[in-house]
């Protein structure tokens, strides 16, 4: 895989449970690391949700395999927040993870 195309610095965040003061758990996003990736979008579609326009986005995230993703954590760039929702190694060699991810604006 040639670096050049790992042009997004992301932050890769887990969600973590903090008790808050009437017993219960509040989620917090904590930030794991931070890596470099391609984002690259695959389709777009504009719905209508609650009587307000949405646009929900699908990219797809390509980045080196030595960094651990679970689709559980998101994958913040700027101020864009994609929430993984499925994550493969490429040809099961351990060298390239290709990453569905959701963006909703």
């Amino acid at each position: 895989m040639r670096s050049g195309q790992l042009r997004h610095l992301v932050d890769i965040q887990e969600v973590t449970k903090v008790r808050d003061s009437s017993g219960g758990y509040t989620e917090s996003w904590t930030r794991l690391r931070n890596a470099w990736c391609s984002i690259s979008p695959i389709r777009g579609r504009e719905f209508f949700e609650n009587q307000s326009v949405s646009s929900d986005i699908t990219h797809k995230v390509i980045m080196r395999a030595q960094v651990d993703v679970t689709p559980r954590d998101r994958i913040v760039h700027g101020d864009r927040v994609f929430h993984v929702e499925h994550v493969a190694n490429v040809s099961e060699r351990g060298i390239k993870l290709e990453i569905l991810v959701r963006e909703s604006v």
